[in-house]
């Protein structure tokens, strides 16, 4: 039994480019100045009826360019960041894009098999923003011919808001280089380092256990983030897929995409603590969330209010306009009582 329920959760207007069926995962939100900052990439689950769409809008236009350049869920899956205010002091779920996303492009084809953008996140610093971006590779196909050998590049995009709404972009920048399948990659500034904390999983696509939690450090966002250590990792029924991190006070949280053990292509999110030293986290084993979902990313206003935004999975909710069920959605509560309740579940 998850702590919230589909009627607890606002489903949010996130629009897509021009061009991009309407689908919407790998949530990360941040919040500064009374502005709410959100991180996104669609992944849209191409069927048939996305071709016919692609067709009607190729004969609208004359020609069939625009309907077959990209037809792979992957080749959308490009971040983008987008711009709320609060309403009565509640959350919002209606964002404004920036004018230029995606911020970045899906990356070429350097080895001739497709390469893609995933797994966004946002982290703002005495008002620069900074997001992560993390750029896959193929390189060549493993010996069982249908896994990849890939290069994971992580790049962070560095901006600061002018104007409201205004996005500034002042630099990109390649942060690391790897052949380590990492997921998932967050930033933080805790202890006066930088901290970036990725995961090395395939959990939500065997139903195996979370491999390894990494944390580095660095003096600068940019690096290098040479010091390197394992987390450790305390769940007894729940394997991590994906992660986001925030504080609260002088604690470190993470919201944690996870799979029950055992069982792929579901995931529950969970809220998890690391300890004083960042180098155990322990895991809640009471979901948050009963829809099926994806990666989430929350905070907590300096009343106390936590802010979760999360992702929905093949899950259609009323006024949904997404092709394939995957949208944004969001919901508040006083975060010390949540983590009482969880605490209690124990």
């Amino acid at each position: 039994m998850a702590i919230f329920n589909k009627k607890d959760f606002i489903l949010c207007d996130v629009p897509v480019p021009h061009g991009y069926p309407q689908s919407q995962t790998h949530a990360g939100i941040s919040f500064y100045n009374g502005v709410y900052y959100l991180v996104t990439s669609p992944y849209p689950s191409i069927k048939r009826n996305i071709i016919f769409a692609y067709l009607r809008e190729a004969l609208r236009r004359l020609t069939f360019d625009h309907c077959f350049k990209r037809i792979n869920g992957e080749e959308f899956e490009n971040p983008m960041l987008y711009f709320g205010a609060e309403e009565n002091n509640n959350p919002p779920h209606i964002f404004s894009p920036y004018s230029n996303n995606p911020l970045m492009q899906t990356p070429d084809k350097l080895y001739g098999l497709p390469s893609y953008c995933s797994d966004p996140d946002i982290f703002i610093k005495d008002g620069k923003i900074c997001i992560l971006n993390r750029e896959v590779i193929r390189i060549s196909y493993n010996d069982d011919g249908k896994t990849y050998k890939s290069l994971i590049r992580l790049f962070v995009i560095m901006g600061h808001i002018e104007l409201k709404n205004n996005f500034i972009l002042d630099s990109i920048s390649k942060i690391i280089d790897t052949h380590e399948l990492i997921t998932s990659p967050c930033l933080i500034f805790f202890n006066n380092k930088y901290r970036l904390i990725y995961l090395i999983s395939s959990s939500y696509n065997d139903g195996k256990d979370c491999e390894k939690i990494i944390i580095r450090k660095a003096d600068s966002i940019k690096g290098p983030f040479i010091e390197k250590c394992e987390i450790k990792l305390i769940s007894k029924s729940y394997q991590p897929w994906h992660i986001s991190v925030f504080q609260y006070k002088s604690n470190m949280y993470a919201i944690v995409a996870c799979i029950k053990n055992g069982q792929k292509q579901r995931c529950y999110q969970m809220l998890g603590k690391f300890n004083n030293n960042m180098d155990t986290l322990r895991i809640y084993q009471t979901p948050l969330i009963d829809i099926p979902s994806y990666r989430g990313s929350a905070f907590v206003r300096p009343d106390g209010m936590f802010v979760l935004y999360s992702t929905t999975v093949k899950y259609k909710m009323k006024g949904s306009n997404s092709v394939d069920g995957r949208d944004i959605i969001m919901m508040a509560t006083p975060f010390e009582k949540l983590e009482q309740e969880l605490a209690a579940n124990e």
